[in-house]
């Protein structure tokens, strides 16, 4: 799944776990980024992960997040705050 979302441009990987109990542990995303020679980061939370991604990120780069409905629903809602 890294490889089709283009993770192999990205400056930094940051996983975290979804606020789900089906989710897959962010230690998993980040040994498959850092196998395909990222750097990758491990967050608490999906707040945590969003604030360590804007705070390396440049005013011209891209902060994508993906993964479920709820790790999408979870970075809204800590962006509208």
């Amino acid at each position: 799944m890294l490889a089709a979302l283009g993770v192999r441009h990205a400056r930094l990987v940051v996983a975290c776990p979804a606020p789900s109990p089906r989710t897959l542990p962010a230690a998993d995303v980040v040994a498959a980024a850092r196998a395909m020679g990222l750097e990758a980061e491990e967050a608490g939370s999906v707040p945590e992960a969003l604030t360590r991604a804007l705070a390396v990120a440049s005013p011209d780069d891209l902060v994508l997040v993906a993964g479920s409905l709820y790790v999408v629903g979870a970075a809204r809602a800590a962006l509208v705050r």
